[in-house]
């Protein structure tokens, strides 16, 4: 990716939230890139991008349906609970978040 469709992608972002910050962008782009079919679980996410679990959680509010705040997410992504591990929280886009990304991929 050239820097001008970099900076196309950051606006596109800015056109749903004129605040957002870069992590919680490289955490949406880690999850369209490594969803797979179960999805992505959240200490994973924190883990590779190196990001402390709580704000991992806050990043995936914002851009899930609800924001942590009651306040109306992206609904980029869902997260549900690990069917295989119930403490476990997996998370996935959502169809609007494969539009999205599907943009510039």
């Amino acid at each position: 990716m050239n820097a001008q469709m970099f900076l196309e992608y950051i606006q596109e972002f800015r056109k749903y939230d004129s605040n957002i910050q870069s992590q919680t962008i490289a955490i949406f782009i880690y999850i369209a890139i490594n969803e797979g079919k179960e999805g992505v679980p959240m200490t994973l996410i924190a883990s590779n991008l190196k990001i402390a679990q709580s704000s991992v959680s806050r990043n995936i509010s914002i851009l899930s349906k609800l924001k942590w705040n009651r306040k109306i997410g992206l609904n980029f992504v869902e997260n549900f609970e690990d069917p295989k591990n119930r403490k476990s929280k997996l998370v996935r886009l959502t169809n609007k978040g494969k539009n999205f990304f599907s943009k510039f991929n």
